[in-house]
């Protein structure tokens, strides 16, 4: 009996284990572009998603990028590692727990990228996410992205006429430009992305809808998961 007892405590041990090496991980690009978005990503919203307090045990991970007219920024980046329920103290986790919360916040405090931004570079920076993001497979991600979605690089901007002609009367011709951006790009199944814009006129509600199905198109060509929002506080 002592073995069969030893052998089902090794069991219980290897199942918690293989459990508690997978980790939720947040993404958050915010786009720094403009300055009135009214959608922005705040600390309730981040933990909220997260659901850490609903297990305080398990993996949580949160990046946290801007995107400004540099393809690459300085990503900030905070991580809590799973711990045993049976075998931890709950009182510690609580205070690691609180200080991943903290870390979260200075994250999203941190100051805009000071560098100039003459144009709006937003695809390019979410490729780069996504590709780090989907590298870990344990890794259950999700990639927030809070812009407008307007393209404004030397490739393609809609802030050019013709470029903004092109997506309205030749949708599929800027898909495939965008797809051709992402070069031996392989779609993920751990990752979602999911992009968060509210818009405040008519004008603005128009060009999303025009950018929701551009990035609908090539997402569905890529293999990436992707839905909108207009609310990260309404998930």
């Amino acid at each position: 009996m002592r073995y069969l007892y030893i052998l089902a405590i090794g069991l219980l041990v290897m199942s918690c284990t293989q459990q508690n090496e997978e980790r939720t991980i947040i993404s958050a690009l915010d786009d720094r572009t403009e300055n009135d978005f009214i959608a922005k990503p705040t600390t309730n919203a981040i933990v909220s998603a997260l659901q850490i307090d609903a297990d305080i045990w398990a993996g949580y991970g949160f990046r946290y990028g801007q995107l400004t007219d540099m393809e690459h920024t300085r990503r900030y980046e905070t991580f809590i590692e799973p711990k045993f329920s049976l075998f931890d103290n709950e009182f510690k986790r609580k205070k690691e727990v609180a200080d991943f919360k903290k870390d979260i916040a200075t994250a999203l405090e941190s100051d805009a990228d000071s560098l100039g931004r003459s144009y709006s570079r937003i695809w390019e920076p979410i490729l780069a996410e996504l590709r780090v993001l989907g590298q870990d497979s344990l890794q259950d991600a999700t990639l927030y992205v809070f812009s407008d979605l307007r393209e404004n690089t030397p490739w393609f901007s809609t802030y050019r006429y013709r470029d903004s002609i092109q997506l309205l009367e030749h949708p599929n011709k800027v898909a495939r430009l965008y797809v051709d951006k992402a070069e031996e790009f392989v779609g993920m199944d751990n990752v979602e992305m999911v992009i968060v814009f509210e818009p405040k006129t008519v004008l603005e509600d128009i060009s999303f809808a025009q950018h929701k199905k551009l990035y609908q198109d090539v997402c569905d060509i890529l293999g990436v998961s992707i839905r909108f929002t207009a609310n990260l506080n309404q998930e």
